[in-house]
């Protein structure tokens, strides 16, 4: 059986007509892309985030992979950047 993929929420609610659009729009975009990662490469683990620039505390975020497993991930990559050890292939700003 495969695993579903979804997006995982912040606990705030959008307020405003605006802000449900915007997150129905996010949530859709990030399902699509989801499916896209998990068809293209189907033996690895994913996390996807998405955020606002200068908004701390506040993202998104989409994974196939188990809550802590995305964690542990998502810390190795943090620390080998921040030691300024890029991941090879992936050099350079974005």
């Amino acid at each position: 059986m495969k695993k579903k993929i979804y997006p995982k929420k912040n606990n705030k609610k959008p307020a405003t007509k605006r802000e449900k659009k915007e997150v129905k729009k996010i949530t859709h975009v990030m399902k699509v892309e989801a499916l896209r990662l998990s068809r293209a490469f189907p033996e690895m683990g994913f996390a996807l985030l998405l955020f606002k620039h200068n908004v701390p505390g506040v993202a998104n975020y989409v994974s196939n992979s188990n809550r802590e497993d995305m964690i542990k991930a998502l810390r190795e990559t943090a620390d080998m950047l921040e030691a300024k050890n890029d991941i090879p292939e992936c050099k350079g700003e974005a």
